[in-house]
């Protein structure tokens, strides 16, 4: 799990979360009015 909030401009709360053990990469991104709903969704 990280939190790329700091990428962008707006502030919005962006999570991504790396599954590196599947059988391929997978990655998933999330956005929420907080962290927390950011990495629920992620």
């Amino acid at each position: 799990m990280a939190e790329a909030t700091g990428l962008d401009r707006i502030g919005i709360p962006v999570c991504m979360a790396v599954r590196p053990n599947s059988g391929m990469l997978a990655v998933s991104q999330g956005k929420g009015i907080s962290a927390a709903h950011g990495g629920a969704s992620a």
